[in-house]
């Protein structure tokens, strides 16, 4: 890589995790049932004091970084991770690609280079950029350490939400039972990881298949647009939770509970992104040695 194309990965890679942790400070947060407004997360932290929270025990601050994000988060997510590899890969493309080929001497080594560098650098940055809202969310929302241990009412849904336990209890038995943010938000920031290598991947087969960096990037901006609202729309007149499998927001966010509905509890969402990334690893390969050899 150039000097120049290094300093251009830089600077995508910092913008998409500052835009990541931006939309994700701009996700509206309802703080039920009190009397304060509904609010972006960024409007609670500047405009709302943090001590009513309290007066209910599921305001602390862990829902605001695990449970839900801005329809925005999911529609962006192809640009915030494919801009720090694709844009320079597909200079690299259209110039410098066979000396690269022929200086590493092996077609299998570059693709398994390109592949990894643009899974890993967009799930880094939009992982950084989760990293940077959950520091801000944590500063500012009360702790699960200032509210009971266990609901004093068992019937209060909120007071049962805030002893609840992540993936079933697997990380508290990890962890000895230890009741902490860090066991809610790992497996969120594992989830935010994982499907952003593979949507960086979608794009990086989809750019290999129309050799466009653009509509690489754009066409699934819009399939996730769409796929949004499908399951938006599907979920509010049927109630079928199952209908989250296709929101790209669920995707992202809160995998165990959409895979759950189909009997996949745990970790186990990670082999079925593991399986997809699989299939595009294969398929872009393909892609890839097509081009090469032209």
């Amino acid at each position: 890589m150039s000097k120049k194309d290094y300093i251009y990965s830089c600077g995508f890679a910092t913008v998409s995790a500052l835009l990541t942790a931006i939309i994700f400070l701009l996700n509206n947060y309802a703080v039920l049932p009190t009397d304060i407004p509904v609010r972006s997360v960024i409007g609670h932290i500047f405009l709302d004091d943090s001590a009513p929270f309290l007066q209910e025990s599921s305001n602390y601050a862990a829902p605001f970084v695990c449970r839900s994000t801005h329809i925005w988060t999911a529609v962006f997510l192809p640009l915030l991770c494919s801009s720090p590899f694709l844009l320079t890969f597909a200079s690299e493309m259209k110039g410098n690609y066979r000396l690269k080929l022929s200086r590493i001497g092996s077609f299998n080594r570059y693709w398994n280079r390109v592949f990894f560098r643009s899974g890993l650098s967009g799930a880094g940055c939009v992982t950084a950029g989760y990293i940077l809202f959950s520091a801000a969310v944590f500063a500012y929302f009360p702790k699960m350490s200032e509210y009971p241990a266990e609901p004093k009412n068992t019937s209060d849904v909120f007071s049962v939400m805030a002893v609840r336990k992540p993936l079933d209890g697997t990380l508290n038995k990890l962890f000895k039972n230890t009741e902490s943010e860090f066991l809610y938000w790992l497996p969120t920031a594992i989830n935010v990881f994982a499907y952003s290598f593979l949507t960086a991947n979608i794009c990086l087969a989809l750019y290999l298949l129309i050799m466009n960096r653009y509509k690489a990037i754009g066409m699934p901006m819009i399939v996730f647009y769409l796929a949004e609202q499908i399951s938006t729309r599907r979920l509010s007149d049927s109630l079928e939770p199952k209908w989250q499998i296709i929101s790209p927001r669920s995707l992202l966010i809160n995998a165990e509970y959409a895979f759950s509905c189909f009997g996949l509890g745990g970790f186990r969402y990670l082999l079925c992104y593991a399986s997809a990334a699989a299939v595009f690893y294969f398929l872009g390969r393909a892609l890839f040695r097509k081009r090469v050899m032209n």
